[in-house]
Order: C-alpha cells, then structure tokens, then sequence
C-alpha cells in the first residue's frame, strides 16, 4: 500500500479488536469461496507487537477465553467502511484471532466493556503483497 492511499484513509486500521458480527461475516464469506484460485495473493499478514500483546492482555482480565483459534476471512465492505480503510481491501484473505472457551466463542466477563456478549476479535494486521 503507497503512502498516498494510506493518508486517504483511516490511519487507525491496523492492528486492533473488530466487531464480533464484522469479523464473522468476513469469515463466513471466506468459507463461501470455492478453491479455484480466484482471490487475490496473499502471502502474509503481519501483526506489531505490542498491539497484539495489548488485546491479549485484555482478554485475560475480561473475557472467559481458553483458547484463540485464527479463522481465515474475507474482507466486506460493511468492515472496510466501518474502519473508514481503502476500498482496495475489500476482497482480501485474512485472518481473525477468535477467542474461544470451548466450542464457544468467549464472553465478556468484567470490566467497562461488560455487557455480555462475545469478546471481540483481533484483525487488521498489514496484508502483503
């Protein structure tokens, strides 16, 4: 991604929790996708850090998590535009670090975030090419 289509969008993007309903209908249009090779390459997706030790710290003080399964996912438009991200990605594999407890997603359990449901998701790592 150039400078200049990084300066048009949201330079918040990367590296942070999404929606639980956005990251799941992204996964689920992966799993809509026959394999023929049609999607665009993607050879990695690489997470910083600090921002991935942060959202894991996060989860051990509130939610119920056991485990975090990745879940491979297809980018929607309804998650580009909600992080205000370049349209380009729209169509892109990626991955989601899903925290589950079980066979169930987790659940948020303390904190100001505690209003049940299902602890989000990680996504938004920089996908390359």
């Amino acid at each position: 991604m150039s400078n200049e289509s990084k300066s048009q969008f949201s330079v918040v993007f990367f590296n942070q929790e999404v929606p639980y309903v956005l990251a799941d209908a992204c996964i689920n249009e992966y799993l809509k996708v026959p394999n023929t090779g049609l999607l665009p390459r993607t050879d990695y997706i690489e997470f910083t850090k600090d921002p991935l030790n942060d959202w894991m710290d996060k989860l051990s003080a509130t939610t119920d998590y056991k485990t975090v399964r990745v879940s491979l996912g297809i980018y929607t438009k309804e998650l580009i535009t909600h992080f205000k991200a370049d349209p380009k990605l729209i169509g892109r594999v990626t991955v989601f670090f899903m925290p589950y407890n079980g066979a169930n997603a987790a659940e948020i359990t303390s904190g100001v975030d505690k209003l049940g449901g299902k602890a989000n998701p990680y996504n938004l790592g920089e996908i390359h090419p």
